[in-house]
């Protein structure tokens, strides 16, 4: 995607079974952004659903690229949102529904909001 489309015109899908520390899955992910044109002056936004094994493997391409920022997506927002109205009750529920949605991308950083 750029600027001017909101369409993907490429992607390349890497996964791996193997039970190895992550590492065919990191060497797999690090040929596919090699394969999209990723280089030293690339920098590389990921957007992840939160699971601790998806920075992992993200993580290997740090030494391959620019800068990496990686964003939680806004469903997991949501989700973790959800968890917070759960545990504090009604009280507080119209503030954070509306508070989730005015939280900036930026502000989500490696799985945590910060």
């Amino acid at each position: 995607m750029d600027h001017h489309h909101r369409q993907i015109m490429e992607k390349t899908c890497v996964i791996s079974a193997m039970d190895n520390n992550l590492h065919t899955m990191k060497a797999y992910l690090l040929n596919a952004a090699h394969k999209q044109g990723m280089s030293h002056d690339t920098k590389v936004t990921a957007l992840a659903d939160g699971a601790k094994n998806y920075w992992s493997v993200l993580s290997a391409i740090t030494p391959e690229c620019e800068t990496l920022e990686c964003i939680l997506d806004r469903f997991h927002i949501a989700q973790k949102f959800q968890q917070v109205k759960n545990a504090l009750g009604e009280a507080f529920t119209t503030s954070l529904e509306s508070t989730k949605w005015l939280i900036p991308l930026d502000f989500v950083v490696g799985g945590k909001l910060v």
